[in-house]
C-alpha cells in the first residue's frame, strides 16, 4: 500500500503509532533492498535479480563464510568475538559490519519513526554525521535529499509468528548488546528468500508513505526545538556515525566484494539465461585467480566447496 504524507498531522500519526517497524529511504524510488547486493551486482544484473534469486541463500552463505574470515585478522575482532554470546556471534558479525557500512544481506528498520525519518531525508550517512544541531536549520536544510523520500512500515507482529524466510537481528531479544543498533533502536531483518521485499510474502503487510523532504525536515527540526528527549536520541544516533570503526581490513571487504562483482559481471552479463549453475560457477572463479591480482588477502578467504548444495534450474 502507498501513501502520500501531506501534512504535519500525518506525520505525528506515524510517530505515536505502537508496534511497527520503520525504514527510511533518501529517494522513493529505491526498492527494499539490501546494500550488499548494490556492491556486488551491477545495474544490468539487478533487473534480472528476480530471476537470479533462487541463488540467495548458497550468496549469503558465501559471504558470511568469507567476511568472517576476513575479519579474523581484525585488531580488536577477536576480544569483540569473544565478548559477546557464542550463540549470537553469526547475527552480531553482520550487526558489525552492518554498522561499519560494510553492507550486509540485511534491512535496517527502526523502532522509532523519528530515526527512520533521519535517514529518509539525508541522501548518506555522511550527511547525517555532519549535522549540528547547534549551527542552525539553514545549514541543515542544505544537505537534506533532493528527491521524494520514502518511510516503508511493518507491523511487528508480523515477526511474532514463525516465518521461516525471515531471519531477525533484535537487541531486545539477544544477551548481547550492540550499543550502536541501540541508540538506533534498531532491528536487522534478512529475507532469506527474496532480494526485492517487495516479491515477498510479506509485501500485503508493509506501507509505503511518499513525501517531500522539505515537509519532512521542518517537522524534524519542530520536534529537535521542542523535545529534548528526542533531540538526545538523534545526536547520539549522529555522534555513532560521527565515529565509525576504522577498519583495518576494510580494504580486504571491500576487495572481496569487488572481485565478486566482477566475477559475477564476467559470467552472468548479456542476454544468455542465467541458472543457479552459472552463479555457483561465476562465485567459484573467485579461487582461480592468482592472489597477487587480487586487492587483498586471497589466504584469508574460505574455499567454496561449503555452499549449500541445490539442484541447477
Amino acid at each position: 500500500m502507498k501513501i502520500k504524507i501531506e501534512n504535519e498531522k500525518d506525520f505525528d500519526t506515524l510517530n505515536n503509532c505502537q508496534n511497527l517497524l520503520f525504514r527510511g529511504q533518501s529517494d522513493s524510488r529505491f526498492k527494499l533492498w539490501a546494500s550488499i547486493y548494490r556492491k556486488i551486482f551491477s545495474e544490468e544484473l539487478l533487473e534480472k535479480l528476480e530471476i537470479i534469486e533462487h541463488a540467495k541463500h548458497a550468496l549469503d552463505h558465501l559471504l558470511l563464510k568469507n567476511l568472517r574470515a576476513i575479519l579474523q585478522n581484525e585488531p580488536g575482532y577477536k576480544e569483540w568475538a569473544q565478548a559477546v554470546n557464542a550463540r549470537e556471534q553469526d547475527l552480531l558479525i553482520w550487526a558489525y559490519l552492518q554498522h561499519n557500512n560494510l553492507g550486509t544481506p540485511y534491512l535496517d528498520w527502526s523502532r522509532a519513526f523519528i530515526i527512520a525519518l533521519l535517514f529518509a531525508l539525508f541522501k548518506s550517512t555522511e550527511d547525517i554525521a555532519n549535522i549540528n544541531f547547534n549551527h542552525g536549520d539553514s545549514a541543515i536544510i542544505r544537505s537534506i535529499s533532493k528527491e521524494t523520500v520514502s518511510i516503508y512500515s511493518l507491523p511487528e507482529k508480523v515477526l511474532q509468528k514463525p516465518i521461516p524466510s525471515i531471519v531477525i537481528i533484535d537487541p531486545l531479544l539477544m544477551e548481547t548488546r550492540y550499543i550502536k543498533m541501540t541508540n538506533q533502536n534498531a532491528i536487522l531483518l534478512l529475507n532469506q528468500n527474496n532480494y526485492f521485499w517487495e516479491n515477498s510474502e510479506e509485501t500485503q503487510h508493509i506501507t509505503k508513505y511518499n513525501f517531500d523532504p522539505s515537509l519532512g525536515i521542518q517537522y524534524l527540526l519542530n520536534l529537535v526545538r521542542n523535545d529534548h528527549n528526542i533531540r538526545e536520541q538523534l545526536e547520539a544516533v549522529i555522534n555513532d556515525l560521527k565515529s565509525p570503526a576504522n577498519l583495518d581490513t576494510a580494504p580486504n571487504v571491500a576487495g572481496f566484494l569487488c572481485e565478486l562483482k566482477e566475477t559475477i559481471e564476467q559470467r552472468l552479463s548479456g542476454n544468455q539465461q542465467i541458472t543457479l549453475k552459472k552463479i555457483k560457477n561465476a562465485l567459484k572463479e573467485i579461487d582461480a585467480v592468482p592472489s597477487h591480482k587480487k586487492g587483498f588477502d586471497r589466504s584469508q578467504l574460505l574455499g567454496l566447496g561449503q555452499i549449500p548444495q541445490q539442484s541447477d534450474v
